[in-house]
Formats: structure tokens, C-alpha cells, sequence
């Protein structure tokens, strides 16, 4: 199983210059816990999540309470390439890329979704 399996896509992105109240809005509106933040070409840049978003308040932009650099994998990683990114410090969900370009989001629920359906046949 590759990232693009696994992958939410496409990818809802944010970037350094949306306002964090909408950012949120995006979170709460998807169910997402993380937006990838990526440049007008779609080059990622980093990613925010709720905790930033709350720690932020309504005022401001995503690009002053982003996290940068962040783990990324690109879309034929392995899922065992997917987990170790996964299981890094804090690390909840990663963006994947097709060369700079960001075209999806695995998230670890993700991963351990396709675990189980795997494993349960």
C-alpha cells in the first residue's frame, strides 16, 4: 500500500495569508485537525492545526502561527515510510507531495484504518 492509497485528497490547503479565523472555519467545516499551508504555486510551506489556530485566537494570519519545516511523504511512499512520519513528536498527520506540489493529507486515523480493514480482511 502506497501514500496515495491512503491519502485524503485533494488536499484543502490554506495559505500564509489566510486570515486564522477562516483557517479554523475550514478545520471545523472538514472534520480535518491539520490544513497543509502552501505557496500560490501549491508548494508546501508548512501546516496549521487547531492548537496554533486556538493559541491564535480570531486575529491574525495562518502564516505567523504555522509549523515549518514539517514532515512530508511523497505519494508513492511506503505505508511503512507513511507510519514512521506518522510517528514522529506531535506529529499527528502529513502532507503528501507529488514532486513539490501538495496533493493530499494522511492523517495516523488513516493509517490505521487501512491497518485494520487489512488485517480484518
Amino acid at each position: 500500500m502506497r501514500a496515495e492509497d491512503l491519502m485524503s485528497s485533494p488536499a484543502i490547503t490554506v495559505r500564509p495569508e489566510t486570515p486564522v479565523l477562516a483557517a479554523a472555519a475550514l478545520l471545523t467545516a472538514h472534520g480535518f485537525t491539520l490544513l497543509p499551508v502552501t505557496s500560490h504555486s501549491g508548494q508546501l510551506l508548512g501546516v496549521v492545526d487547531e492548537a496554533e489556530l486556538l493559541r491564535q485566537g480570531d486575529e491574525g494570519l495562518v502564516g505567523h502561527v504555522m509549523t515549518a519545516p514539517v514532515p512530508s511523504v511523497g505519494r508513492g511512499a511506503s505505508a511503512a515510510e507513511v507510519a514512521e512520519a506518522l510517528l514522529g513528536d506531535g506529529v499527528r498527520a502529513v502532507p503528501v507531495t507529488d514532486g513539490t506540489k501538495v496533493v493530499g493529507v494522511i492523517t495516523r486515523r488513516d493509517l490505521l484504518r487501512s491497518w485494520v480493514r487489512s488485517a480484518l480482511g
